[in-house]
């Protein structure tokens, strides 16, 4: 069977880590990942790499948390999160692309996945 999560511990790295830099950034991803180190690991991760000006744009139309209400935060979480990604071996996915294509990017890698 297959599990599909939305911001699995995975995102706690992106946001916990948001204010670090250098050395201590790392210690912090090491401590964070300790501290979810009791819950199955994911075998595979995917990062919608979006602009935060363009994820601000796609969700003019619903409530915002407050993380989202705080551009400046979403401009660090984004940078942050690129580099987890990259840190971490996550499967990067362009989520500027039309919504219609992310989802068939999204499909087709999870299709290759069932049947490996």
């Amino acid at each position: 069977g297959i599990i599909v999560c939305d911001r699995y511990r995975e995102a706690n790295l992106i946001h916990q880590l948001v204010d670090f830099s250098g050395e201590a950034w790392r210690r912090k991803l090491e401590e964070v990942k300790s501290v979810d180190s009791d819950l199955p690991d994911a075998d595979k991760v995917f990062y919608l790499d979006i602009s935060p000006e363009e994820a601000l744009n796609r969700m003019e139309d619903r409530d915002r948390d407050m993380h989202e209400l705080d551009e400046e935060y979403l401009r660090n979480s984004n940078m942050n999160g690129s580099k987890v990604a990259r840190t971490e071996g996550w499967e990067v996915v362009d989520g500027s692309q039309e919504i219609d294509k992310v989802t068939e990017e999204l499909r087709n890698q999870i299709r290759e996945i069932l049947a490996s």
